[in-house]
């Protein structure tokens, strides 16, 4: 049986385990520090944003459509019409559609 024969450099890698870690970390040292890619889409998207909150100019209304807008008379919280007749009702031991279908 002949052991499996790896290069050099990576069995003296696997020697020493202090190498192995700072690689590894190194790796995701430099992972982490890389900046995020920039697109174009959010240079788009700030200088939408700029000129929608731009002010804009007023709207003039003409005054024809001021005065028919504006309220006359206030409705009147006394009406001479009689109130609307109230009653209340209590059921028992009955179903929905009976109560509804002896109203009618």
């Amino acid at each position: 049986m002949n052991p499996i024969a790896y290069p050099v450099s990576l069995t003296r890698c696997l020697c020493r385990p202090q190498l192995a870690t700072l690689l590894v970390v190194s790796v995701m040292v430099a992972g982490c520090a890389s900046p995020p890619p920039k697109t174009d889409a959010a240079a788009a998207i700030r200088a939408e944003m700029e000129s929608a909150s731009a002010t804009k100019p007023a709207v003039v209304v003409p005054p024809q459509i001021s005065d028919a807008l504006q309220v006359t008379e206030a409705p009147s919280a006394t009406n001479n019409a009689p109130a609307e007749a109230r009653f209340d009702l209590i059921v028992n031991n009955a179903t929905a559609r009976e109560v509804f279908l002896a109203m009618v």
